[in-house]
């Protein structure tokens, strides 16, 4: 998880940018880097479709509302939902949970859901959208209709200049627990001739996905499955008991079939 460095090339060779901070600079997280990131999601992931920013249209289950905004939210060319929660500077402890609160809400949404969050997007920016060209444009964006299952699992991309302990070790376990989920640097550097930002992947690292994600993904079905055996042989002694063909008491330990 080495961070960059920038260097500047003069005439005496390489010399090293000072790196500062947006909040320095005067640059705010929602007018300026979330903007950037709307007007260019490339910054961030390439093949990213904005749906919306800034949503806070939810309720529970007796209809009352509930005010959590989140950030951005956005499609990948996956067919998943992305949920992009950004601080200009350092990210806090809890960004991650925030992050995945934003989650649980957006996986609960349909297509439909969908194309009319983002006609709202399009028409707040001046813009002029049906639901159904929104539709179309999203199933364009992904080559076709939306799979509810994958809607279930929206991806994470938290982003922030660092991320203090608490949030790097949870990703890896979130990671590791079949949750998707990508830490982006967005970082500063002052220069002679003005400002340079550059972004970069902080977590996962690239080139290592084959060997800390896709084992922990086949330790995950592993773990679901085993917990289904054991369901399943729990109700078969039940089922044995009630039957009569096994006395009441009787030690038995269920072993899956190999």
């Amino acid at each position: 998880m080495a961070k960059e460095k920038v260097y500047v090339l003069g005439d005496g060779g390489p010399v090293a940018a000072a790196e500062t901070m947006l909040s320095r600079l005067g640059y705010k997280e929602r007018s300026d880097l979330q903007q950037w990131i709307i007007s260019d999601p490339q910054i961030i992931e390439p093949g990213l479709m904005i749906l919306t920013d800034e949503y806070d249209r939810w309720a529970d289950g007796q209809g009352r509302s509930v005010r959590d905004r989140l950030d951005i939210l956005a499609l990948g060319v996956d067919g998943r939902l992305v949920v992009l929660e950004l601080k200009r500077d350092d990210a806090p402890d809890d960004i991650h949970l925030q992050a995945i609160t934003y989650a649980a809400m957006v996986s609960r949404l349909a297509e439909a859901d969908l194309a009319a969050i983002h006609t709202g997007f399009v028409r707040r920016r001046g813009g002029n959208l049906t639901e159904e060209q929104a539709l179309a444009a999203i199933r364009g964006h992904i080559d076709g209709e939306l799979d509810t299952l994958l809607l279930r699992r929206p991806r994470l991309i938290l982003i922030a200049r660092q991320f203090p302990r608490q949030v790097t070790s949870s990703a890896v376990w979130l990671n590791e627990m079949d949750i998707d989920v990508r830490l982006v640097l967005v970082r500063v550097w002052s220069i002679p001739t003005g400002t340079v930002l550059t972004t970069s992947t902080y977590y996962p690292v690239a080139g290592t996905e084959e060997f800390t994600v896709v084992p922990a993904r086949i330790e995950a079905a592993e773990a679901t499955e085993r917990a289904a055996e054991r369901t399943r042989g729990t109700r078969t002694i039940a089922l044995l008991v009630e039957s009569g063909i096994l006395a009441d008491g009787t030690p038995c330990r269920p072993s899956p079939c190999r």
